[in-house]
């Protein structure tokens, strides 16, 4: 009897002590409600958050880099696709930029985003594959910026300058000719044939992420995020071989922030580099040329 009194005392004690215990103070000793997830593939399978976040997030080096230059072995494969499509020999990516549009970012140096079509943008300079994928992507210039420039302060620049990368860069009449990047002849009046891979990079790549042609309405420092972000979806849709969205009949986006006309094809570059062909690049062009082309 007495062990049947001590429990009920317990118990009343128990009960007065929850009674006091407000609202505010239950929530914060309940247990935090757990978010549980259905595999959209597998509905069986349900993830707490432990489980999702060991299923989803990648692990520190085990995972490798949607866009990044061709090693040794891969530079083989895309020397080879690049001589079937083209004959041109030792190729191992194509270089050009196009403008992404954002908004007017405002402050003292808005106008260094004004490009030379008028309205304001992110230059960006890609390295392209002959799969229409990106090697590299370099998207942190205003639209002001001069091709050449952005490839002269980049790093791929410097991996092909230093031999680390294997084969030779392709790229049109903005950037200068060197041993390891080569141009068309500046007197001829032909239109730049390694733009067309680049181009059609581009476009592909404009068409999966349409927000890419329009003006970006998000504060300039997110810019290159989104831009990058992109690339990188991009080559991870090549991967899984998504595919290629179809050409438009017709695309013309008006950007209210400018009197531009804004269309899916980069601006035209600029006649000149703004630094001069280098020897070695100019007896390098005329080898393959005498060797392969006539």
């Amino acid at each position: 009897m007495a062990d049947h009194y001590g429990c009920v005392a317990y118990f009343t004690d128990y009960a007065g002590r929850v009674e006091e215990i407000t609202q505010d103070e239950a929530y914060r000793y309940a247990p935090p409600l757990r978010q549980v997830l259905r595999d959209r593939h597998n509905p069986i399978e349900v993830y707490n958050d432990a489980g999702f976040l060991s299923q989803s997030l990648f692990q520190a080096g085990g995972a490798t880099p949607l866009v990044r230059l061709p090693n040794a072995s891969e530079a083989a494969v895309v020397m080879e696709e690049f001589y079937a499509m083209a004959r041109f020999p030792g190729v191992s990516g194509c270089i050009d930029c196009t403008h992404v549009p954002m908004k007017n970012p405002g402050g003292e140096d808005a106008e260094v985003f004004r490009n030379r079509k008028g309205y304001f943008s992110i230059n960006v300079q890609a390295i392209t594959g002959p799969q229409l994928q990106f090697f590299d992507l370099v998207a942190s210039w205003p639209g002001s910026a001069h091709d050449s420039r952005i490839f002269d302060n980049s790093s791929a620049r410097v991996q092909y300058e230093r031999g680390t990368v294997p084969g030779i860069l392709l790229g049109g009449k903005a950037y200068p000719c060197r041993s390891y990047l080569m141009t068309p002849f500046r007197d001829t009046g032909t239109k730049d044939s390694p733009k067309h891979s680049v181009e059609r990079a581009f476009g592909v790549w404009k068409r999966r992420f349409p927000c890419l042609d329009m003006t970006l309405q998000i504060k300039t420092s997110s810019v290159p995020i989104i831009i990058t972000a992109c690339a990188a979806l991009h080559n991870f849709g090549h991967l899984l071989r998504e595919p290629v969205p179809p050409p438009p009949q017709s695309q013309v986006i008006h950007d209210s922030s400018s009197p531009a006309t804004i269309s899916s094809a980069p601006p035209p570059p600029a006649a000149m580099p703004l630094v001069p062909d280098t020897a070695d690049g100019f007896r390098m062009r005329e080898r393959i040329v005498a060797q392969y082309f006539t």
